[in-house]
């Protein structure tokens, strides 16, 4: 039997950026589409406005104060966005979500379906004109 401990010796944030890092900049992945979604928006501005996160200085640069939500989540979407340092030009759609809400979850999977829709038809029409 295989036992699965998780232990905590970094930063979850930290850890997850790296983990973006790695994956956005894979050539593997260099004509993937990806869609940056932050789930538990409102349990992250709960924990920031209560003062139970840790101070966003241990780990990154970070001017605002501890409790302002607002700065804090754009200081970590800039982080998760300039992390795609191989192609700075793609574009990548950011959401908030909260714990449980299933809307929003249904609009990001109709994004999500959109996108993807129109990018499979513009590779469609691309090969067909070069089959041409």
């Amino acid at each position: 039997m295989i036992k699965l401990q998780l232990i905590y010796l970094q930063n979850q944030l930290v850890e997850s950026l790296d983990l973006w890092h790695s994956i956005c900049n894979s050539r593997w992945f260099h004509e993937t589409s990806f869609f940056l979604n932050f789930t538990q928006a409102d349990v992250f501005a709960e924990k920031v406005s209560q003062g139970r996160t840790t101070p966003p200085k241990e780990h990154f640069p970070y001017d605002g104060e501890p409790d302002d939500v607002i700065s804090m989540r754009k200081m970590i979407t800039e982080k998760f966005l300039k992390a795609d340092i191989k192609f700075p030009t793609r574009q990548i759609p950011v959401t908030y979500i909260n714990a449980i809400d299933t809307e929003q979850v249904r609009a990001l999977l109709e994004e999500v379906n959109t996108i993807a829709t129109a990018r499979v038809n513009h590779r469609t029409a691309v090969a067909a004109a070069k089959s041409k």
